[in-house]
């Protein structure tokens, strides 16, 4: 993950600060960071107003990557290759980074464990995810 591309997309979401931000709560999180951190996107009545196609987006603008767009079919390849964990609360169902690190596998294990959340690769199909002693 290209840490300054994505400040400055965040930084484009300053319009949305009351609702694009961080949080420790992984029911409300859209976007978890490879270190772990998770964005949430939704207001206070749990309605999302940022769509993760306009952080994404905006994330490959600024890493050198404007052709990649949310029309794009690499957006969620590229995004995946680059660490980022996508959460779809609405679904609910998760995609795994390509490799994802501990923190991701720990909240996707929360989710999966606590909240029956399924695991979908970048096309929207049901994948299996194994981890290291999991039961559910």
């Amino acid at each position: 993950m290209n840490e300054q591309a994505f400040e400055q997309a965040v930084d484009e979401l300053r319009e949305y600060e009351t609702w694009f931000r961080v949080t420790t709560d992984s029911k409300r999180a859209m976007l978890v960071c490879p270190d772990g951190t998770m964005y949430s996107g939704t207001n206070e009545y749990g309605d999302r107003v940022v769509d993760h196609r306009q952080i994404l987006e905006s994330y490959m603008m600024h890493s050198g990557r404007e052709h990649i767009d949310r029309y794009s079919g690499d957006l969620w390849t590229e995004s995946l290759k680059d660490g980022f964990m996508v959460v779809m609360p609405e679904v609910p169902a998760l995609i795994l980074p390509f490799n994802p690190t501990k923190q991701q596998e720990n909240i996707a294990r929360d989710l999966y464990t606590n909240y029956d959340y399924l695991f979908e690769d970048a096309n929207g199909n049901e994948v299996e995810y194994e981890f290291e002693e999991m039961e559910r």
